[in-house]
């Protein structure tokens, strides 16, 4: 919001309108993201889509103009669709229903993630502060990009393919 209000000179109602149009679009895109992998993708190759898409949305939110600021919100909102209902996914098909190494694997993703939420708004304040919201966007997008990369390079390099076990396979026949 103050990006929009005070940076693109949006008025409040504008604004919110945007916000909260682009905020039901990242809780909703997920639905239709996990759709696609699981139709057509599958979930390493949909998470490591929804990361360079959102890489790359973030890094068109660095260009300071209205008309790249909603492709970007665009990008983001179809990788966040991408990535977060398949990255779960990922993490939850590590190990079968009922093994005590499932809720440690959801520990210790979930400890990833908000440390990432801790650290992620203070690199970027800092740049915004010191360089602007150029550079404070282009730094979600490396970081998105390094997380990606990392992603990719540690599952190949570890041959970590989770075991997924969908609901039929556990169903006794």
């Amino acid at each position: 919001m103050f990006y929009l209000t005070e940076h693109l000179k949006m008025s409040t109602a504008e604004a919110t309108s945007l916000y909260g149009t682009y905020t039901g679009l990242v809780y909703l895109a997920p639905l239709l993201g996990g759709l696609f992998a699981d139709r057509l993708l599958g979930h390493r190759r949909a998470v490591l889509a929804g990361a360079f898409l959102m890489g790359l949305g973030y890094l068109t939110l660095a260009i300071d103009q209205r008309l790249a600021m909603y492709a970007a919100m665009g990008l983001i909102v179809l990788g966040n669709g991408l990535f977060k209902p398949n990255i779960s996914a990922m993490v939850g098909g590590l190990y079968p229903a009922g093994d005590p190494r499932r809720d440690s694997a959801f520990g210790i993703f979930y400890l990833g993630v908000n440390i990432g939420a801790l650290f992620a708004p203070l690199a970027a304040g800092y740049m915004r502060s010191n360089y602007g919201w150029s550079y404070a966007f282009a730094t979600a997008g490396v970081g998105m990009f390094i997380g990606m990369i990392i992603f990719a390079i540690a599952g190949r390099h570890l041959g970590a393919r989770p075991v997924l076990v969908s609901a039929a396979a556990a169903q006794p026949e």
